[in-house]
């Protein structure tokens, strides 16, 4: 991380790795752009990734991710989360005025039950426990956006395209057995830390 720009690196402090990791340093600077410029390469092959907001790691990472002086992009990088496992598409970049940045996630037969529960971050539950789901999810297309902008609190928002199969709201009253097709969409963490979804 070292070798990273000072803003990149602050973005990856609250993440923790472990596992094999094959890293390419490339660095350039001329008289006609004379700031450093680097582009860092970090092929994943099956690591761990604990963060702070989350109650557990992301396990059996795999791809890649590239570095440079504006951000992180990934490419074709996927991972296991509480059993489940996901296609991931992540881009985040930052100025001197905010940190801005989108995660694209797909995942198929993800099963609603205790174990889901248990890893979402904490902020997130009392939706959860509200409409207490059960059944079989497909995450078709989740798109959350970050934006930070100096001296703020970060915000997410979500929109999201879903796919039901035998799925039970058993908190909202007898809402059971539902199949077919939902989008969601709203603040997964505003700017006062609530959570509004619709």
């Amino acid at each position: 991380r070292a070798a990273l720009p000072l803003t990149v690196r602050e973005g990856l402090a609250p993440w923790r790795t472990s596992g094999p990791i094959d890293v390419r340093v490339e660095a350039r600077r001329t008289a006609e752009a004379p700031q450093t410029r680097f582009d860092l390469t970090a092929a994943l092959h099956g690591i761990e990734v604990e963060h702070e907001s989350l109650p557990q790691p992301l396990q059996n990472v795999r791809g890649t991710l590239l570095f440079d002086n504006d951000g992180i992009r990934s490419k074709e990088l996927s991972l296991e989360y509480a059993g489940a496992t996901a296609v991931v598409e992540l881009k985040f970049f930052t100025d001197h005025l905010r940190t801005q940045g989108s995660v694209a996630v797909k995942a198929s037969q993800v099963t609603l039950d205790d174990a889901k529960r248990l890893a979402l971050p904490l902020a997130l539950r009392p939706a959860w426990d509200r409409a207490a789901p059960r059944g079989i999810l497909n995450l078709d297309s989740v798109g959350l956006q970050y934006n930070h902008p100096q001296e703020q609190q970060p915000t997410w928002t979500m929109q999201a395209d879903l796919g039901l199969s035998n799925v039970s709201l058993l908190g909202l009253g007898e809402i059971e057995r539902i199949d077919g097709r939902a989008t969601l969409g709203g603040e997964l963490l505003g700017a006062n830390g609530t959570t509004a979804l619709r």
